[in-house]
């Protein structure tokens, strides 16, 4: 029996516990051991305590809930955006799940345990934001009728334990391996996350540049894995989104400084990146210097002028012609006067190398920083390779307000050890350009959780719609009286049903958020992943039924079809680290039965 219900727009299954995994269709009251297993398992209704328990319990799950219908109509390709304001009159529209519920004021504490939950889903595979704050929200859901029924919190944790322990075999089963030498797959796993973003007209480019962002950085040992603080994504705003590029090598969204017409471009650059000051010194305490006279001022702003030259001499002694100086946070890192004489000098200077930086900097030019200038000069001689060396380095301009220094042709660069990419994020305002930058970010991570797990699964749906009919067959199989596996009170089939059902949340809001009917789409893709005899009565040969569990609700099509075949997939850690992470959280908000305030 499937129940609308307009104000949340929950299309679950209801449960009716009296007949569900009875034998012989009899009531639970009817069957001994479950009749007793509820009675023992209920919370009960004279104890103050179990009131008070229930209570909280039942507060907890409604906290989190509402979290979760915050945000399912931001689920799938044709999910809708929300538009954040907050009191600093920055305005940004997204439907990045993780940007939802981090902009968010969340006061109740399980309410902030679902917020947690989806920013582990994004450091854990980066996609997938949205999805696991809707599982959780069905599950809780789901959870909340049971214990409205009369089952024990710890029952309905138990039976969601058993439905999870079984779920990753079941992903695995239906997954598809895939070779890094494909690069196709993996860009149509990336195009599939860009999908419902903003950016989703240019979703086919950015998936190219990720791509092979990531595969120029993988590592195989000792695990698999791609650390994405080797990838620099450089924002440039006024450029448009195709625009867009992967420089392989060192991009720094700084200005060279064109004081006394100094160079904007070095061919065999010597690079050296200094942590000194070339600025007179300040005291180190808070003073004031009076000067009585004229001559004092003069000889005062001559022992600057001869500091600053004598500086400036040594760094051109060292054969350094491209200078990165690091911000100083006690006084100016390199002043006018400085600028002047290294500009005179035919040295190239970029400023304001932000602390952050530099191991970025140290790793892609294979340089070593310097903290004063006579460890510079004497570098020259005795630690050449302290300095980087380049074929050219030059600013581009990549739009009328924004530019940025490209280096080319670094020495070494093919080193494992420190291989690094830039990636120009372009974007014509500020509000695409953010946009524009979350896409990359998550179409990264899609990227590295195929370095990591080596296998796809379809999207749209398939896959928890094949978890819902795989653990629904578990339910019945743990019902039966027979069954070695089910715990001796009878209970974890309902719970493992309840779970199922749950499952099909997703599908149902994808089918929702396109305008399709979703209990016509659902009811079809249950058809379909359990179909095992063709339509003339035939069994279904191995590859057919292989093929069934990959139909999903295709937003193209408005129907249900093969989303491999449509080319709509998505990394299996995504989908496995969603389910487990919502299951994972759902069982420990059924864990706590009271809120205690600290001192």
């Amino acid at each position: 029996m499937i129940r609308l219900q307009n104000s949340h727009r929950d299309y679950s299954s209801s449960l009716d516990l009296s007949k569900e995994f009875s034998p012989g269709g009899r009531s639970v009251a009817d069957h001994p051991i479950e009749a007793k297993s509820m009675a023992e398992t209920s919370f009960g209704s004279g104890a103050d305590r179990s009131t008070k328990a229930e209570s909280i319990l039942v507060s907890n799950m409604l906290a989190a809930i509402s979290v979760s219908d915050t945000i399912r109509t931001s689920l799938g390709p044709r999910g809708m955006d929300k538009m954040i304001t907050g009191t600093s009159r920055e305005t940004t529209i997204t439907n990045d799940g993780a940007t939802i519920l981090s902009e968010l004021t969340v006061m109740h504490p399980c309410a902030k345990m679902l917020v947690e939950m989806s920013h582990a889903q994004d450091v854990e595979a980066g996609d997938g934001t949205t999805s696991v704050v809707v599982i959780a929200g069905a599950l809780l859901s789901a959870a909340h009728r049971l214990v409205q029924k009369g089952l024990h919190p710890n029952v309905v944790s138990r039976s969601f334990g058993v439905a999870i322990s079984k779920a990753e075999d079941i992903l695995k089963n239906m997954s598809l391996p895939v070779d890094l030498s494909s690069r196709d797959m993996l860009v149509q796993s990336c195009v599939t996350s860009l999908s419902s973003k903003m950016v989703s007209a240019n979703a086919k480019h950015l998936a190219e540049l990720s791509v092979d962002a990531v595969l120029a950085i993988k590592e195989d040992s000792p695990l698999p894995n791609a650390d994405l603080k080797r990838i620099k994504v450089i924002k440039q705003l006024g450029a448009p989104v195709d625009s867009c590029e992967l420089i392989q090598g060192l991009a720094l969204s700084r200005r060279v400084s064109t004081v006394n017409k100094g160079p904007t471009h070095m061919d065999n650059a010597k690079v050296a990146l200094i942590q000194f000051c070339i600025s007179p010194p300040k005291t180190d305490m808070d003073v004031t210097v009076v000067v009585g006279d004229a001559e004092e001022m003069r000889r005062t702003i001559e022992q600057e002028r001869r500091y600053i030259i004598d500086i400036c001499k040594k760094v051109k002694e060292s054969g350094a012609n491209v200078l990165l100086v690091q911000k100083s946070i006690l006084r100016d890192a390199i002043d006018q006067m400085g600028r002047f004489y290294l500009a005179k000098l035919g040295v190239m200077v970029v400023e304001d190398i932000e602390r952050d930086e530099v191991d970025f900097i140290c790793r892609a030019l294979h340089c070593l920083p310097f903290a004063s200038v006579d460890h510079l000069v004497q570098a020259k001689v005795s630690e050449p390779h302290r300095f980087g060396y380049c074929e050219r380095v030059e600013q581009v301009q990549s739009s009328s307000s924004s530019s940025y220094v490209k280096f080319t042709g670094v020495k070494n660069a093919d080193q494992t050890d420190g291989k690094v990419v830039s990636l120009l994020c372009c974007g014509p305002n500020s509000l695409m350009l953010e946009e524009t930058d979350r896409s990359i970010h998550d179409s990264l991570c899609v990227a590295r959780a195929l370095v990591k797990k080596r296998a796809l699964l379809p999207g749209g749906g398939a896959a928890e719609t094949e978890l819902s009919v795989q653990l629904n067959a578990l339910a019945r199989s743990l019902s039966a009286e027979n069954s070695k596996d089910a715990h001796p009170d009878g209970l974890d089939p309902i719970g493992v049903r309840a779970f199922a059902e749950a499952l099909e949340q997703v599908p149902l809001t994808l089918a929702e958020n396109a305008g399709l009917n979703p209990i016509q789409m659902m009811t079809q893709l249950r058809a379909k992943h359990a179909q095992t005899k063709s339509e003339d009565g035939k069994d279904l040969t191995p590859e057919e039924l292989f093929a069934n569990k990959h139909y999903g609700v295709n937003i193209r099509t408005n129907s249900i079809g093969n989303m491999v075949e449509s080319k709509v997939v998505q990394p299996l850690l995504v989908t496995l680290s969603a389910v487990t992470l919502a299951t994972e959280t759902v069982r420990q908000i059924l864990r706590i039965d009271d809120i205690v305030a600290a001192k």
